[in-house]
């Protein structure tokens, strides 16, 4: 692998580079690198190795300078996009060039996409929808709640948030309230292996195969239950106080170690 460093330089041109492990002559006469505020961007010149590397290899890629909270990340229609506190969906299509796109006047805390549109959702029940990740279009949800997930599933959007709040829409335009029989707030909304799965504070975890009939789970816990996914034919949900829980058919849950992250607050 080549390696850039300060002293030769790097440049919107071509850099001076050195190969690791070798002592091969420096190189001057490619550009595999560039400035990117506020670090550097591989470019599309670059080998694909240096794009992808494996899976112990890590770049971290700037989207926005400064402090602001990326609140969550989502693969959708050949875009990557992240959610940004300062009320900006981050769009990219390489993972390492992105592109600010205002969507609401809030945190963007949850991303979403299906049937053709994207959805950001955050705080004071702000939605946004939009077409393609850059013109983003207000919609009225009806709450003023904080929404923290966002999902889409049986031909339906559908958003969670604080006090039990579950919304649903066809057209992601207008929006409805779905009964959940509970005022618990409302962390995350997946549609995984062809199930919604919610979770929430105090353990709550809620499941439905149709979109119709949804079934409160006994998790095992009373920690805040922030995030869920499936693989391997095994669902996991993460949350507060190291909470890890896991489960092969969403009905019966069982607590894992969560070793070094023991008492630390899990979030996906």
């Amino acid at each position: 692998f080549p390696s850039h460093d300060i002293v030769r330089g790097i440049v919107a041109g071509n850099d001076p580079y050195v190969l690791l492990d070798s002592s091969a002559a420096e190189v001057t006469s490619t550009d595999y690198i560039d400035p990117y505020s506020p670090g550097f961007e591989i470019t599309t010149t670059a080998p694909a190795a240096l794009n992808e590397g494996y899976a112990g290899d890590w770049v971290g890629q700037a989207a926005v300078a400064g402090t602001t909270n990326m609140w969550d990340v989502l693969y959708a229609n050949g875009l990557w996009l992240v959610g940004s506190s300062n009320g900006n969906v981050y769009y990219s299509t390489t993972g390492y060039s992105w592109t600010a796109a205002a969507a609401i006047a809030n945190d963007v805390l949850a991303l979403g996409y299906g049937n053709g549109l994207y959805l950001a959702v955050g705080g004071a029940g702000l939605i946004s929808t939009s077409p393609d990740a850059i013109t983003w279009t207000p919609r009225t949800s009806g709450v003023l709640t904080q929404l923290e997930g966002a999902a889409y599933a049986f031909s339906k959007f559908w958003v969670v948030g604080n006090n039990g709040v579950l919304l649903s829409s066809t057209d992601g335009i207008t929006w409805s309230s779905v009964s959940l029989g509970t005022t618990t707030d409302l962390s995350r909304i997946r549609f995984l292996n062809n199930n919604l799965v919610i979770v929430g504070s105090s353990g709550l975890l809620i499941t439905s195969s149709d979109g119709t009939t949804f079934t409160t789970r006994t998790t095992g816990t009373t920690n805040v239950l922030r995030d869920v996914t499936f693989g391997g034919g095994t669902y996991v949900a993460v949350g507060f106080s190291g909470t890890i829980i896991t489960s092969t058919n969403l009905a019966t849950w069982t607590t894992r170690s969560s070793g070094s992250l023991a008492g630390n607050n899990i979030y996906g």
